[in-house]
């Protein structure tokens, strides 16, 4: 009996609604059956094995703690070998130890998670990442909780960020089953957010912990609890509500930490109600940290901040340690109780503990840098240092991990240049918010006083955006200026388009007022011999933006001001284009290759014309 047309259509449209619903529950991949006997390529006949010993190799890690973007390379890999045909598919699935890097938390919806959950187990995994955490907040977070809890035995690295609306919940099951079997070690905890988990459990955690991160979180550490382990702590206390420790306090608990080689403090001291500072400038047994890489100290407060500035000379670091700070400006002392003459001899005490590190030998001082910044804020940051761009480089939360970041300490240390008997400078940066001159000549050219006067090498970059120009541009001018005329051994300058115009204009007639040695103005920087202008904008091959032309007369105008100035009084220079808007409005190459330390470019020189 033929069926009806209304029949057939029934029929159709179920069809496509079964199809439809097999799709959704099968994400994000379906699982093909064994392809059957008939054509098939020499990839497809390939035993299982075979296949899951190549897919290894293609999925091996560089490191326990890769990168964001060689996650990313692994993720995509798995997928692309899960999908050429089902025989492939068949052979990746069964194979667990593929899949630990292929689960985004992030982006896949609830079934995708579950999905790659299982064809992990019983493989450790990984929950966020450290350069982008997985944020737990709504709905989304307490299905993506919900999906853990099976798992949560499994996970050797925590990376979260946890909302408010998850501080008062119970999260004891993300670290492990309630007896504690078959439970791998959890090795990172990178936290941001208050979490609701028991003493005991907490205790039992940091017992395995080589990486901790705590930010603004309700989780304390204490001295009777087992930290050997630990390799990195950072500990930041933004939220005024947040956990802060006595000074005494965290010299107790860097006493339980020997293995300790990155150490971070953000707003993390506070002052108790019987706290005198200078009370704490009394003798205290050193504490020795012999495997300390670098040291990273903020504050913004002066009270807190003298009490760090005590704590670092405590710290028996090897030479080689770096240390990175973030000070406070001297123009909030009226406020605060500590005198002056306290805090400048609290930073005498840190320079000498780095000039005793390397003043004995032969010195060489590497590449200054100087940048100029505007902060998400109001206000601008001035960094004075020998590391370049130091909250990227030197963040091993960040992108580059502490891999990353021990790499390029081993390389600071050993340059081309370096002579057989030369030890280099220790890595030391100093950034003051909404400096003034006093800032810049008691803190930082206090504690870079070494390095801006033996260098030969000057870099100065400017990063203000437009509403901030107008009222910091020139500030940054008149400090620019307190800092170079120190400088008087530095013979390459290199500089970006916006930092030329400021920095040139603010050297123009500045001459030593010194007229023992010779008759003649000896300007800033005597020793002089040429100044490199990067480009501040990435273009592509031959494109243009409107007002490249102007800004090139601009600036051709100041370098051309300031070259003829140095000649007329004895102190010629030599200008290189080092990929500037000059050389793309006079059809010049840009892309030339630039050296890391002696701030020199590879290219034939030319001069202004």
């Amino acid at each position: 009996m033929p069926l009806s047309s209304f029949s057939l259509r029934s029929l159709r449209s179920c069809s496509r609604k079964r199809q439809r619903g097999e799709l959704t529950l099968r994400f994000p991949f379906p699982k093909f059956p064994i392809p059957r006997d008939g054509a098939k390529t020499a990839a497809t006949t390939l035993p299982y094995e075979i296949l899951q010993v190549i897919f290894s190799m293609a999925m091996e890690a560089s490191s326990s703690d890769i990168d964001l973007a060689e996650k990313a390379f692994l993720r995509a890999n798995i997928l692309a070998f899960s999908q050429v045909c089902g025989q492939w598919r068949y052979a990746a699935q069964g194979y667990s130890v593929l899949w630990v890097h292929a689960i985004d938390f992030q982006r896949y919806p609830p079934e995708g998670i579950a999905h790659y959950l299982r064809l992990s187990r019983p493989r450790p995994i990984d929950v966020g990442h450290r350069s982008a955490p997985l944020r737990i907040s709504g709905n989304q977070g307490r299905i993506t909780l919900n999906n853990l809890k099976m798992d949560a035995h499994r996970v050797r690295q925590w990376n979260i960020r946890l909302a408010s609306d998850f501080q008062y919940m119970n999260l004891q099951f993300l670290f492990g089953l309630p007896n504690d079997t078959a439970s791998y070690p959890v090795h990172a905890l990178r936290q941001t957010g208050i979490a609701n988990i028991p003493y005991y459990r907490w205790k039992s955690l940091v017992s395995s912990l080589e990486r901790l991160s705590l930010c603004d979180t309700n989780l304390v550490l204490i001295p009777s609890m087992e930290l050997s382990n630990l390799t990195e702590l950072s500990i930041a206390s933004i939220h005024h509500r947040s956990i802060k420790y006595r000074i005494m306090e965290m010299v107790a608990l860097l006493r339980k930490v020997p293995r300790l080689q990155f150490l971070r403090l953000e707003n993390a001291i506070g002052l108790g109600p019987g706290d005198n500072p200078i009370a704490a400038n009394q003798p205290i047994p050193p504490v020795n940290l012999p495997d300390l890489r670098l040291i990273s100290l903020l504050e913004t407060g002066w009270e807190t901040a003298y009490l760090l500035l005590l704590l670092v000379p405590i710290l028996q670091k090897p030479d080689h340690c770096g240390v990175d700070m973030f000070l406070p400006s001297f123009s909030d002392l009226e406020y605060v109780r500590t005198p002056v003459n306290e805090i400048i001899r609290a930073l005498l005490l840190v320079q000498q503990g780095i000039r005793e590190s390397w003043l004995p030998q032969i010195a060489t001082t590497p590449r200054v840098e100087l940048a100029f910044k505007s902060r998400w804020y109001r206000g601008c940051e001035f960094t004075m240092g020998t590391v370049p761009d130091p909250e990227a480089t030197l963040d091993w939360n960040g992108n580059s991990g502490s891999l990353g970041v021990k790499r390029y300490l081993d390389s600071y240390f050993d340059p081309p240049s370096l002579g057989p008997f030369e030890v280099l400078h220790p890595p030391l940066n100093v950034s003051l918010y909404n400096p003034n001159a006093t800032d810049i000549w008691v803190t930082a050219c206090l504690l870079n006083g070494e390095a801006l006067s033996t260098t030969q090498s000057v870099r100065i970059t400017m990063k203000l955006s437009a509403t901030s120009w107008r009222s910091h541009g020139e500030r940054v001018g008149r400090h620019v200026a307190t800092v170079l005329r120190f400088m008087r051994h530095v013979t390459t300058m290199t500089v970006d388009e916006e930092a030329c115009v400021v920095v040139l204009n603010s050297l123009q007639d500045k001459t030593y007022l010194d007229s023992t040695q010779t008759p003649w103005p000896v300007p800033y920087l005597p020793n002089l011999k040429f100044i490199a202008i990067e480009s501040t904008r990435e273009m592509a091959e031959g494109e243009e933006h409107p007002g490249d032309e102007m800004r090139a007369r601009t600036l051709r105008l100041i370098v051309r001001q300031y070259v003829d100035w140095r000649s007329k009084v004895g102190y010629p220079v030599e200008v290189v284009w080092a990929g500037s808007v000059v050389d793309v409005a006079g059809g010049v190459s840009r892309g030339r290759r630039k050296s890391k330390r002696n701030g020199m470019v590879s290219m034939p020189k030319r001069r202004v014309q």
